[in-house]
Parts: C-alpha cells; structure tokens; sequence
C-alpha cells in the first residue's frame, strides 16, 4: 500500500503519463483513463478497464506512445519485381501515401530502395500518421498500391523457390 502510495504521488509529480496518454505496461497496452493515489484505469484497445497498482509504473518497463508526441511512424515493406522503373516506382509509393487523407505531410512520405536480393527489389515506404490511425492508413494505403502498380503494370515480386535433384534423379 506504501509502495503504491508513494508510486502515486511520484506519477502525480514527474507525470511520466497523463490521462489520455497511450501507454504499454508489461504486456498491457491501453489508454490511461484515470490517475488516483493508489492505483491507475488503464482502458484497454478491446474498451475492458484494467486497475493497475500505481507501483507497477515506476517497477516495470512502460512505454508512453504519446507523451511527448502523437505521431507515429508507419513502414510498408514492398517487393517489386525485376525490370520494374524504379523512379517510376518511388514516385508512385510517395504520391499514394501523400494523396491519403490520414497520412501527414510533414514528415513527407518517403519511398527508399532498400535492396537488390536475388528475385525481388526491395522497397519501403515511410510516412507518419496521428497516433490511433495507423491501421486504417496502412490499410488504405497498401489497398491504393495494389491499385495504382496494377494500374501501371508494376508487378510485386513472388519469392522464388530453387529446387536441386541430385544427378541421375529421374522424374516419375
């Protein structure tokens, strides 16, 4: 009770989390509803309410998502076939993260060519978004690259499988 006592007054003082922040505390991710002495109302994402002991904050590993900063980073891998344009490619990822509604325009968008493998080019595709809206951006945006390299005739890289038979192996 102590512990817990005193955990309160250091979160009511230091203010490592506010109501409203969005935190991850051990494996519990939420919103912190409410801070009281002894203990703080954690709202989780499926809207259950889960009473963290106050100590549980100062003991344990937390991740403050929006305590200084709302935005958050949003990373789409992309693997794009061989002979593709690949200027042609970067300036089509950009203009399709810049043209959604929920992707913010400062950070601008980036498209980087991260590699040259063997059957694939890599891409990523980099832009921010407000905290709570990754999911629907990234969901929306990935939908508009499926559309827009169909539209242009840019195929996604399919993994290639090698297989070697031993010699003499005959098919049967």
């Amino acid at each position: 009770i102590v512990a817990n006592f005193v955990s309160g007054l250091i979160l009511l003082v230091e203010r490592p989390v506010r109501v409203g922040d969005m935190v991850t505390i051990g494996n519990l991710m939420g919103r912190v509803s409410q801070i009281r002495i002894r203990a703080t109302t954690i709202t989780m994402l499926d809207r259950s309410e889960m009473v963290v002991p106050n100590k549980e904050f100062i003991t344990t590993k937390l991740v403050n998502w929006t305590l200084t900063d709302s935005k958050r980073r949003i990373e789409i891998p992309l693997r794009v076939a061989h002979g593709a344009d690949l200027e042609q490619v970067k300036d089509l990822l950009i203009e399709v993260a810049a043209n959604n509604a929920l992707v913010l325009d400062a950070p601008a968008p980036q498209a980087l060519l991260i590699e040259f493998s063997d059957d694939a080019i890599i891409f990523e595709l980099r832009f921010v978004v407000d905290f709570g809206n990754g999911i629907q951006a990234k969901d929306e945006v990935q939908t508009a690259i499926d559309q827009t390299f169909k539209a242009h005739n840019i195929d996604f890289a399919v993994p290639q499988i090698k297989l070697q038979l031993p010699e003499g192996t005959t098919r049967g």
